[in-house]
């Protein structure tokens, strides 16, 4: 949707929900592992808030997106000294029930495909597996990064 076609209510909905939301749980969840003075929290960003656009615009998820990121780097700041490591993933276009009608719209899914380096649509289990490892003890010294889980996407 082009950005004058946008209703405020949407954009602030979408805001709430991605920005808003990764902020409170982050601060919700942060409260317990400053107690213990250790802890890793990864959230989902996704690629659309490191290109900010392309095939399929979106400026509210977009923004939304690329202020997780940000958020991401602002927060590992705020609490590394304190033993809190704060990453992100943004993945690309993930095969889910939410990305189902998107992929069927006319010509959607090829233009996603030729649009990915490695020619597929992303799984939910490379997701899962990419906030497995930075939240492990194998990310112990990555902080404040955004690993993008896109099969080249950010690459071109």
């Amino acid at each position: 949707m082009e950005a004058t076609e946008l209703p405020l209510e949407r954009w602030q909905e979408v805001l709430n929900i991605n920005l808003t939301g990764t902020f409170l749980c982050s601060r919700e969840v942060a409260k317990t592992m400053l107690e213990r003075g250790k802890g890793s929290i990864v959230s989902v960003a996704s690629i659309m808030g490191l290109i900010g656009g392309g095939v399929y615009p979106n400026p509210a998820y977009q923004a939304s997106k690329g202020g997780v990121v940000n958020l991401t780097r602002s927060l590992a700041l705020d609490w590394a000294a304190r033993g809190i490591r704060i990453n992100a993933v943004a993945p690309a276009f993930v095969r889910t029930p939410l990305t189902q009608s998107l992929l069927e719209e006319d010509g959607m899914k090829e233009k996603l495909l030729a649009r990915t380096p490695l020619g597929r649509l992303v799984e939910t289990y490379e997701v899962a597996d990419a906030i497995h490892f930075l939240a492990s003890d194998a990310a112990a010294m990555i902080t404040g990064h955004t690993l993008p889980v896109d099969g080249g996407w950010v690459a071109q």
